[in-house]
């Protein structure tokens, strides 16, 4: 049998980071492109295995790996916990998968600033872990795979997550980061871009240039370290829920919680989806909103739940006391994941929406959407399961995260490249007729948010990327720039 000859950056990768941290197994290869999207091989022609795989342990590795690709044009993708739904972590052109998971260290919590740096490999639960220990936690807590997803993912996709509502999305709560260039240069942005400073903050030393990290899909940079903000773990916390008998009435009463900004947390779920997560609810339920309130001030925490429990009952929500709260906000990630990992694909966009109308307006499409589209996927066998569900998720500021839930038989292939067409068709369907924006991007996203930018703005991120990353290897495929 032939002897399969080695990659040609090989040796060369081996000689940065050890021959133990770098493999071109064709079988290891291709076992780095899972994940919980739909944008996997053969479905998607978008993605496909690298040729090449390699693990660094530390950021003057990672900067010495994108010199040598820079040098041989070869293309690099970095890769995370790979729980993305988007498949921004899959090569479009094989080369090198840059694996950060040996990178999963947390290096500092500082008590004084209240930050903690992290390596970007490192998984959200291993750093809430350790702040636990100390009384101490973040913010945000994490995107949707909080338990495995890495932090430098939740910083290329600027993920939405736990305790979103309070705290924002991950860049909200990004205080600095190390990042290397495409080229191969190690930068530090915030205040850590002083050369004399220890005090970690985002801004206050010139452009904030994290942004540009934040949310680009990894295409102008491979962040190495972050430091978030963090805080005091809430000592008390309170779970309110309320059935309703429409989606208008729910609606309105999520939109007039979100602006008073109490809510640490919540969801609501939609027309099948509450039979579908919560089967001991009213059967006249059409639509149930489930949210939490915490703080370190008992009565502080109570009095924000009244106020918006009086919400609640001022749009004719029927109290369904705490318990069913508790069970949707606290599990709400695992229960919408086993679904979508089970039975079928999530499509969702996020609804950046300023008005009651709007908010109103996208969900009633979204449902429309989801029904014109039912008979299109199958009900699972031997189950009671519905074909689509829906589900709003409360953010900050009137935005919400809507989608829905497209059941299918996972081994049929048919039906899965019929789920994989509707759901990049739902992508340029939300972003051309309601103005959304397509959640976690990626290779998912990119040609429907592409065809959404004007050509102007587009035209600037080219020129960004010719100046950080000449011969265009890092992340090749995402966001057109490449």
């Amino acid at each position: 049998m032939k002897v399969k000859e080695r990659h040609p950056l090989y040796q060369g990768l081996a000689n940065i980071v050890g021959a133990g941290h770098v493999t071109d197994d064709d079988f290891a290869c291709w076992a780095t492109i899972g994940g919980i999207g739909i944008e996997v091989p053969p479905e998607s022609q978008l993605v496909g295995p690298p040729d090449i795989v390699v693990r660094p342990q530390s950021t003057e590795q990672v900067s010495r790996v994108m010199k040598l690709a820079q040098r041989t044009s070869t293309p690099v993708t970095v890769a995370g916990a790979k729980s993305g739904i988007g498949g921004g972590h899959m090569p479009s052109e094989g080369g090198i998968l840059l694996d950060m998971l040996d990178m999963d260290k947390v290096l500092d919590i500082d008590e004084d600033s209240m930050v903690v740096w992290t390596q970007a490999g490192c998984t959200w639960s291993k750093m809430l872990t350790e702040l636990e220990r100390k009384g101490l936690t973040t913010g945000f807590l994490g995107p949707c795979g909080n338990l495995s997803a890495a932090v430098g993912g939740g910083i290329a996709l600027n993920s939405f997550g736990v305790n979103t509502p309070k705290y924002g999305h991950t860049g909200e709560c990004v205080a600095s980061l190390e990042v290397v260039l495409p080229t191969g240069e190690v930068i530090r942005t915030g205040t850590r871009s002083n050369q004399n400073a220890n005090f970690t903050y985002r801004y206050l030393q010139g452009p904030d240039m994290a942004g540009l990290f934040i949310g680009g899909s990894g295409v102008f940079g491979v962040v190495t370290e972050a430091a978030f903000r963090i805080y005091d773990i809430p000592k008390y916390i309170e779970f309110t829920g309320f059935a309703f008998k429409s989606i208008e009435a729910a609606l309105e009463a999520m939109y007039r919680m979100q602006r008073r900004r109490y809510v640490i947390d919540g969801m609501m779920l939609v027309g099948e989806t509450v039979k579908m997560m919560v089967p001991q609810a009213d059967p006249e339920t059409i639509a149930l909103l489930a949210v939490a309130f915490d703080d370190n001030d008992e009565r502080i925490v109570k009095i924000q739940k009244e106020v918006c429990d009086e919400i609640a009952l001022q749009c004719g929500g029927q109290d369904c006391g705490p318990e069913i709260a508790q069970l949707v906000v606290s599990n709400k990630w695992g229960l919408a994941t086993t679904m979508s990992m089970s039975y079928g694909n999530a499509m969702e966009c996020v609804v950046p929406t300023s008005t009651m109308n709007a908010l109103r307006g996208r969900v009633k499409a979204c449902l429309e959407h989801a029904a014109a589209h039912a008979p299109d996927l199958a009900r699972v066998p031997h189950t009671d399961m519905p074909s689509n569900q829906c589900f709003a998720l409360v953010s900050q500021q009137a935005m919400v995260l809507v989608g829905y839930l497209g059941n299918f038989t996972p081994w049929d292939k048919k039906l899965r490249q019929k789920c994989y067409q509707i759901d990049r068709d739902f992508q340029y369907w939300r972003i051309k007729e309601l103005g959304d924006c397509v959640y976690w991007i990626g290779h998912r996203g990119t040609e429907a948010v592409v065809a959404s930018w004007h050509p102007a703005y587009h035209e600037f991120l080219k020129k960004l990327k010719r100046t950080v990353d000449p011969n265009l290897i890092l992340n090749r495929g995402i966001l057109g720039l490449t």
